[in-house]
């Protein structure tokens, strides 16, 4: 696990990441979606050109590793979920799980949920409690709408993903999902994220976005191996795109799924379960 650095600054070199990602990617806003935390993460600003060296084999290491955190906000406002992704290249694992928007995380020593975390500070303040809950480090924060999660899919492409049940149309304009194994467009995908409700709760849909999200990393990690990363993290790309392709290979990228119970204030994870994210993340 990662030490924390001074708050403040950890704060404002997450700012400048975040800033140095809209600059550099405002021509390719949509391949910079919210499974694009490879890229988002990484992103620094333009240095001046280095000398040119000759090749070297990379060495995966521990400061390869990131941690990202994406929160998808419906139409009015209101998040649906938190997904936490983290990629490390030493332990050729990529980690996925996404807490109910009813998740309680802790801040300052006081409870909140994701939403009434999101409504107070928006996902920055998110990022704030995960790191605090979790003891980890969030490297960077990105929140997605439906729209922009739509537009961002079809930039970069389908994802093929087995749904466990189908979904029904609400209306003319909107996708209809079958049961089965899908090749999502950027609607459909936008439909399961933040369909209006799911009969068996909110667990099921942190589990389809898990889902989505570890389909999306296998199928389209090359995507993001562009030249605006730094160069380290650019070779942990390629290093783990090369591990990903390698026939009967380690699965590197799953889903782990949240444990715990809702009560009267939220979604309480259990101590299990905490420490598994920390452990992972």
């Amino acid at each position: 696990m990662r030490r924390h650095e001074p708050k403040q600054r950890r704060k404002r070199e997450r700012s400048r990441t975040v800033r140095a990602f809209m600059v550099s990617y405002a021509l390719a806003f949509a391949v910079l979606c919210g499974f694009a935390f490879l890229a988002v993460a990484a992103l620094r600003p333009q240095e001046k050109p280095e000398l040119v060296q000759e090749p070297s084999a990379y060495l995966p290491e521990a400061g390869d590793e990131r941690t990202l955190l994406v929160l998808f906000v419906g139409e009015d406002a209101s998040p649906v979920g938190c997904t936490l992704i983290s990629l490390s290249a030493l332990r050729k694992e990529v980690p996925v799980v996404t807490l109910p928007a009813q998740t309680l995380l802790t801040l300052t020593q006081r409870e909140y949920t994701v939403a009434g975390l999101f409504g107070t500070g928006g996902a920055g303040c998110v990022a704030d409690a995960a790191e605090e809950t979790f003891g980890i480090t969030v490297d960077g924060y990105i929140q997605l709408e439906p729209q922009s999660l739509a537009g961002a899919i079809d930039a970069v492409g389908p994802v093929e993903f087995n749904m466990p049940f189908a979904i029904g149309s609400g209306g003319e304009d909107e996708a209809a999902i079958s049961v089965g194994l899908q090749r999502l467009s950027g609607r459909m995908m936008s439909e399961v994220v933040f369909f209006p409700r799911y009969s068996a709760g909110e667990e099921t849909r942190a589990k389809l976005i898990s889902g989505l999200c570890e389909a999306y990393i296998e199928q389209r990690l090359t995507a993001f191996e562009g030249d605006n990363t730094e160069k380290e993290f650019r070779e942990a790309l390629m290093f783990l795109s090369k591990e990903l392709r390698q026939p009967g290979g380690k699965r590197m990228v799953y889903v782990v799924t949240p444990d715990g119970e809702f009560g009267s204030k939220g979604f309480v994870l259990s101590d299990i379960c905490r420490r598994r994210i920390e452990g992972l993340m």
